[in-house]
């Protein structure tokens, strides 16, 4: 199959430079606003595969929503994704989707980027026949991007992530709260200066936030997490000389463009409570 599913979404999270211990790892702490918009949002991508997420749908059945997922390669620069006369041709990845987070495998020969909508699936309203107005589309007005290979190559290995249980961790932080342990590799390079460090919370739509903007170790605590979806982290590595990269670029791509080098691939998810558990706990896709 080359669609999987998985349950992710985004942060907003500010960084504070509390002292660091031998290990360097830094304590940040997160300010409340949630950054969710309407429309599809980029999770990942690589050099053959894109994850999107989009906010949950109200259903008019009793049943839980199911989705029904469709994507098109860009066809030129001046593609905006506008499809009034139903002349571009969406492929179906599945229209039994339960989950607000998809990820598209096998892409290939589309170098202006593709294009992905979003319905609730309906027994009276097929692929066919539904009218392109009640799909959900792109947040922003543009194509989602794979990597090339040579920036797919530059990419830092997926950070771990696990939930801090330990007695400090749980003195640090507000009652009702969990901490996050973010390691990663060493990044080598002769101009690496530090680490910029993203989250976001794991609920559909949500948008990654900036952490750190150059964290010089290669761990940190994110405490005072409170989302019953839980979280999941990336990052990559910040160097001398980085000119031309812009954070509106993550809108589309997993890169901030310029010289910069693309963020890595995205940490499992973890903090996610179950009902009737106040425990928090890691999470990983399923395969659909």
């Amino acid at each position: 199959s080359t669609l999987s599913t998985e349950r992710t979404a985004p942060s907003h999270e500010r960084y504070t430079s509390p002292p660091s211990s031998t290990k360097h790892c830094f304590t940040i702490q997160p300010t409340t606003q949630k950054t969710m918009n309407e429309g599809i949002r980029l999770v990942d991508a690589d050099d053959s595969s894109i994850t999107v997420t989009w906010p949950a749908i109200t259903s008019s059945s009793s049943s839980p929503t199911r989705y029904s997922l469709q994507y098109r390669p860009s066809t030129s620069p001046n593609d905006n994704g506008i499809d009034s006369g139903g002349s571009l041709l969406y492929t179906s990845l599945s229209t039994d989707l339960v989950s607000t987070t998809a990820k598209k495998n096998n892409l290939t020969g589309a170098g202006h980027g593709f294009w992905f909508r979003v319905s609730a699936a309906t027994k009276s309203k097929t692929r066919v026949d539904k009218n392109a107005t009640e799909y959900v589309e792109h947040a922003c007005r543009k194509p989602f991007l794979v990597l090339s290979m040579m920036e797919e190559s530059k990419r830092m290995p997926t950070p771990v992530v696990r939930i801090d249980s330990s007695a400090a961790a749980a003195a640090s932080s507000q009652p009702n709260t969990y901490v996050a342990h973010v390691s990663w590799t060493q990044y080598e390079d002769p101009l690496l200066v530090g680490y910029k460090l993203q989250m976001r919370e794991n609920e559909g739509g949500c948008k990654w936030s900036t952490v750190a903007q150059c964290l010089t170790g290669t761990e940190v605590r994110k405490k005072n997490l409170t989302s019953k979806h839980g979280y999941m982290f990336r990052v990559r590595p910040v160097c001398q000389g980085e000119s031309g990269g812009y954070e509106q670029n993550l809108d589309v791509s997993v890169s901030e463009g310029g010289n910069t080098i693309p963020y890595s691939k995205v940490s499992d998810v973890v903090g996610v409570r179950r009902s009737g558990s106040a425990s928090a706990s890691s999470q990983s896709g399923s395969s659909a």
